[in-house]
């Protein structure tokens, strides 16, 4: 009696956490959100935390998301504005912490059925980031979705670095033998694609073909050969179309495709900005100057070289890169061994099945993302961690089986 009691009663938090994850899944993209996702991450973080069992199957994810942290505290010691380090500590970790706490503990021993549910949610996300790129671009004039749109539309890079995300989830619904999805997964891309066109993002183009190419190779192996050659036919140069068009964007000038790549990488003001920032952190390489996203801009002020302008200045525009800066060597190597754990646990043993290979992808698109900037940040790195909880446990799941 007291064991089915204690099983009911597991199974309504258990719901009750699936509720809150699913439901900030939905309003991830939503920029004026904060209270609401805060909230949820307090309420739900606090009940997963309370589910031993979960903790303890991923307490090693969580002991170097301690130790890290308490290193990005500990520089506040070092920093010339430690109310910045406190700050991005609760923004950047402490939420984060309770968006894996509370995906991992909600995921774990779920039904199968809550799993498609979750990956619908988060895709509905994107067809609501894609209507309001579209909404504010074509100047929709209806009042409450205008407001809306204005209200929670977030910044080009957030808003393309979200996308991408949604773009790798996608292929969830090309796993599969159902032409339906399938047919849903192309149309769900061309939206996502074209809501990225909106952005005029560069980068989130060259993460699309990125993306295809992984899947090309991820999935193959497994494949007889007349699908294999299919795939590679269709889908190679479709990546190689997405990269070339990225780089055209935003050209002022016509030139082909290979001239319009060598122009934009020449001409990129992130060379003379990796330089700069590459020296500063070969001054202080082991502790660094002090975490905090926009640590470069109060530290090197009077330092930057006049071609620099304000966005130049904000940080180092790679997110390897800013880790050295902010807490030097040790800070990065801790980085480092904090993700490389989770894509071990989320990735590993690669299976080349529908969950692994969807794992890589989003693993891939986000990384790739922030080589040329830094998006580990607000809620594009909330939903990151969401989705570790969530593969961490579905690849636990296959492993045992």
């Amino acid at each position: 009696m007291k064991a089915q009691l204690a099983e009911d009663k597991m199974t309504k938090s258990q719901l009750f956490l699936l509720s809150i994850v699913s439901l900030l899944a939905i309003v991830m993209p939503l920029g004026d959100a904060g209270g609401l996702i805060t909230v949820c991450l307090a309420v739900g973080g606090l009940v997963a935390f309370f589910n031993k069992d979960a903790m303890k199957a991923c307490r090693w994810v969580l002991i170097i998301w301690g130790v890290y942290s308490l290193l990005y505290g500990l520089s506040a010691l070092w920093s010339v504005v430690p109310k910045m380090v406190i700050g991005d500590l609760r923004k950047e970790n402490l939420y984060t912490v309770f968006a894996f706490a509370l995906s991992f503990a909600a995921f774990y021993k779920a039904k199968e059925k809550s799993k498609d549910v979750f990956i619908y949610a988060v895709l509905f996300g994107g067809v609501i980031l894609s209507a309001m790129q579209m909404i504010d671009h074509f100047g929709i004039q209806v009042q409450v979705l205008t407001a809306f749109t204005q209200k929670h539309l977030p910044g080009v890079g957030d808003a393309s670095t979200l996308l991408v995300l949604f773009f790798a989830l996608s292929f969830y619904l090309f796993v599969t033998k159902q032409k339906t999805k399938i047919c849903v997964g192309v149309l769900y891309q061309v939206l996502i694609v074209y809501a990225a066109f909106l952005t005029q993002n560069r980068m989130a183009f060259v993460c699309f073909a990125l993306i295809y190419a992984v899947y090309v190779f991820g999935i193959v192996w497994r494949l007889s050969i007349a699908r294999r050659t299919v795939i590679v036919a269709v889908m190679l140069p479709l990546a190689a179309t997405l990269f070339f068009f990225g780089f055209g964007l935003k050209a002022h000038q016509h030139q082909n495709a290979f001239e319009q790549v060598e122009s934009v990488s020449k001409h990129d003001p992130r060379l003379y900005m990796w330089d700069f920032y590459l020296d500063k952190a070969f001054e202080s390489p082991v502790l660094g100057y002090g975490a905090g996203y926009a640590m470069p801009r109060e530290t090197f002020k009077g330092e930057f070289p006049s071609n620099f302008n304000h966005l130049n200045k904000i940080h180092a525009h790679n997110v390897l890169l800013n880790k050295q800066l902010q807490m030097g060597v040790i800070g990065l190597a801790l980085f480092m061994l904090l993700y490389g754990l989770a894509f071990k646990k989320s990735v590993l043993p690669f299976k080349h099945d529908q969950i692994t290979v969807v794992a890589l992808l989003v693993f891939v698109g986000y990384f790739a993302k922030s080589m040329t900037d830094d998006f580990f940040i607000r809620n594009s790195l909330l939903l990151f961690w969401i989705l570790i909880g969530f593969f961490m446990n579905a690849n636990r799941v296959e492993e045992s089986k």
